[in-house]
């Protein structure tokens, strides 16, 4: 749980942890790796947030190709195309 202050910097802590956000100085670890550097720890970390992430001019398929490629997944539309068919 991350608590504080209106102001006191949970959203930009979220947001670095996210990866949504690069720090102006400095740099975020995730279990001793870099972030930015280091993808698995970049796969270790989800996010749900109470705003929607999705980008409005990319179709459904195509919001959920961008995100596993961001994420490092390989042979996305192959995988799509088998969870879809379950």
């Amino acid at each position: 749980m991350l608590v504080g202050a209106n102001g006191a910097g949970k959203s930009t802590l979220l947001r670095l942890v996210a990866g949504l956000s690069r720090p102006s100085d400095g740099e975020v670890q995730i279990n001793g790796h870099d972030l930015q550097d280091a993808p698995e720890a970049r796969s270790a970390i989800g996010l749900l947030s109470h705003q929607t992430l999705l980008y409005d001019e990319l179709t459904a398929r195509e919001n959920l190709c961008f995100f596993a490629r961001l994420y490092g997944l390989h042979n996305v539309q192959e995988r799509l195309d088998e969870a879809l068919a379950e």
